[in-house]
């Protein structure tokens, strides 16, 4: 075992090759530059996330403005309908109330010649 050789697989997906005379894996340089590498790594996750959670917020609120503005419009057509709607109803109230003169008339007018047979 005097001869011996390590490889070792990096994130990226490369091999790294290691034997006896290599310095040691885990030194205090090593260690110190992989805490900078992580915390800037994490600094701009932080940043990326940040940015992209400020994205989605914008979003949600294109979109709920967008909707808001859709209410409108349909508020907008309800208030058109309704228009109608009222005016059909006094359309139809009219015509109602003079076909229930008419009736009145009728009727009085057979109760008269009723009266005037019995005469």
């Amino acid at each position: 075992m005097e001869n011996y050789e390590i490889n070792i697989l990096k994130r990226n997906g490369n091999w790294k090759k290691y034997d006896q005379e290599a310095k040691p894996i885990h030194s205090k340089k090593n260690i110190n530059k992989k805490k900078t590498i992580l915390e800037t790594e994490n600094s701009s996750n932080e940043n990326i996330d940040f940015l992209k959670s400020m994205h989605q917020v914008s979003l949600i609120i294109d979109k709920l403005e967008d909707l808001e503005n859709q209410k409108t419009v349909l508020r907008t057509n309800l208030l058109e309908y309704e228009k109608i709607f009222v005016s059909k109803k006094n359309i139809s109230e009219q015509k109602l109330s003079q076909i229930s003169k008419e009736v009145e008339m009728i009727v009085k007018t057979i109760n008269v010649i009723k009266n005037l047979k019995e005469f």
